[in-house]
């Protein structure tokens, strides 16, 4: 679909975009990233956004894990669900225990996060606070190991 769009809409891509079809809990994935052309020397942002609700707490940290060691200058962006117990959707799984700051820590991120609510106030439009409102962060990480230690980020 997305490939069908970028043709339909007649515009360029400013960059280079070379789709790869992978499952993102097979360990060889990122052999096929490489293949590809991605240089894991480079810094490589990682946008997760909407996908890990999807995933259970374990496949989450071994993907977040297996990421976290793919190259030496990552980030990550990602939307999380906080909520346990009943999801609104069969499809979606619990959050992990914990804080999203400490899980994300143990897979190798040193994390900020907001709520959906604080962050679109932060942009001047405030949504109406709900229990989904605040059960989802957004997540913004870089990798432990080149992080600088002067930041006061936790995790």
């Amino acid at each position: 679909m997305k490939n069908e769009l970028l043709e339909d809409s007649g515009l360029t891509p400013g960059c280079r975009r070379h789709p790869v079809v992978a499952d993102l809990l097979d360990p060889g994935w990122l052999s096929l990233l490489a293949t590809g052309g991605w240089d894991p020397g480079e810094p490589t942002l990682w946008i997760l956004e909407g996908l890990l609700v999807y995933l259970e707490p374990d496949q989450r940290l071994e993907l977040l894990t297996r990421l976290a060691g793919a190259g030496d200058r990552g980030r990550l962006g990602a939307t999380l669900s906080t909520a346990r117990g009943a999801m609104p959707h069969p499809l979606w799984r619990p959050a992990p225990d914990g804080e999203p700051e400490a899980w994300m820590a143990s897979a190798g991120w040193r994390a900020t996060t907001q709520t959906m609510a604080e962050a679109s106030a932060s942009f001047g439009r405030p949504l109406p606070v709900t229990r989904w409102t605040n059960a989802w962060r957004l997540v913004s990480a870089t990798q432990r190991d080149v992080w600088p230690t002067n930041t006061g980020a936790t995790g």
